[in-house]
């Protein structure tokens, strides 16, 4: 999923700012330091595929710190998530919430791009997560415990991923495809999502 996970990690935006690196597909010299927002004004980005490549570039040139800049800069205030039958799995609370313990329990966690397009009104981008499980993995707000440490490389598989943007905002994201969504992301772990 984009899954884009914030929490408290106790970043600040003077903090991003002095760890981030310059967006290299930009074809000006605006950098990330002046902030994701700013970056898209300035830029005047037109395209809904412009938010969105912008939002995943910001996200990955520094985690976790950028990660949780680029959600709180990008996601609407009433940002959902959503599983592939459209059914609301986050807000932006606990999206943010699920990025952050996964850019915590996964060393070099990122995503691999390797397609976004648009399509009518949507933004469809596909790729992979990837990152070694060197922390604590807790899930126990999800009623799943914890999963201990296993030191091992998870690559994820491809996933595609749908995204609603209105403005300079995006205001959902939906699994799309076979292999996306919650359930994929927590099965190379062994983990499935407890029966409603």
């Amino acid at each position: 999923m984009g899954l884009f996970i914030h929490g408290d990690i106790g970043c600040d935006l003077v903090d991003f700012r002095a760890k981030c690196q310059p967006i290299h597909h930009c074809q000006s010299n605006v950098r990330v330091e002046r902030g994701a927002h700013q970056f898209l004004k300035e830029n005047d980005m037109s395209s809904k595929v412009d938010v969105v490549r912008t939002f995943i570039d910001s996200a990955w040139t520094n985690p976790p710190s950028s990660v949780m800049e680029a959600n709180e800069t990008y996601l609407a205030d009433d940002f959902q998530s959503l599983d592939k039958d459209g059914n609301t799995q986050m807000n932006k609370e606990a999206y943010i919430g699920m990025a952050h313990l996964f850019v915590s329990a996964f060393t070099d966690f990122k995503w691999e791009r390797s397609d976004l397009r648009q399509e009518g009104d949507s933004v469809i981008m596909s790729g992979h997560f990837e990152g070694r499980h060197t922390g604590d993995f807790d899930l126990s707000a999800l009623g799943m415990g914890v999963i201990p440490a296993s030191g091992k490389m998870i690559v994820w598989p491809e996933a595609s991923v749908e995204y609603k943007v209105e403005g300079d905002k995006i205001v959902s994201e939906k699994a799309y495809g076979g292999a996306s969504g919650m359930e994929a992301i927590l099965a190379p772990l062994g983990v499935t999502l407890p029966s409603a």
